[in-house]
């Protein structure tokens, strides 16, 4: 995120155990609204707010994001949408035992169509996803207006492929 963020709605799609929302937190003086599916997963994280008095700065919301981005309270509600998701197809998942790196819960289209509708126009969509998925993101970041602003490749070792790309992209945003 390249500014500051005291002044913006900030939701975190698939937040898992907390670890975007706990570190924009701790960097800026922001409420980060959080909403995950799994209810395990939930009820460690809301442990993790208590123990570390965070109820102020984070609002926990158990649902999915499917069902929650419909409500009309929440269309055109937020500045900027982060997510980690999942980075393989359901179809690659050949145990169903991990979902946090399978798309049991949310395909990679329908986190930006949910995407789409809270984000406010021009907010920004911040993703870390899987290169090899690359064209795959930038049809659907097209087709549902938005613009990519910034793309930057992560490298585990220099000498290697990036395995890992972070995404910038603006509904309704002018394009890099």
């Amino acid at each position: 995120v390249k500014y500051k963020l005291t002044t913006k709605k900030v939701l975190d799609i698939g937040t898992g155990t907390g670890i975007i929302p706990l570190i924009l937190t701790m960097k800026n003086d922001v409420v980060v609204d959080a909403i995950e599916i799994q209810k395990e997963l939930v009820e460690l994280f809301r442990k993790t707010i208590e123990i570390n008095h965070l109820d102020k700065s984070i609002n926990l919301i158990h649902d999915d994001i499917k069902d929650y981005s419909t409500q009309s309270e929440n269309l055109n509600k937020y500045d900027i949408v982060i997510s980690n998701p999942p980075y393989f197809s359901k179809e690659q998942n050949k145990t169903i035992k991990d979902n946090a790196k399978h798309e049991n819960f949310l395909s990679l289209e329908e986190l930006i169509i949910s995407s789409k509708k809270i984000l406010k126009d021009r907010g920004f969509l911040y993703l870390i996803y899987n290169t090899a998925r690359l064209d795959e993101i930038f049809n659907l970041l097209e087709l549902n207006n938005f613009s990519i602003s910034t793309l930057r490749f992560i490298h585990d070792t220099v000498d290697k492929p990036s395995k890992l790309v972070l995404i910038e992209a603006s509904k309704n945003g002018n394009t890099m």
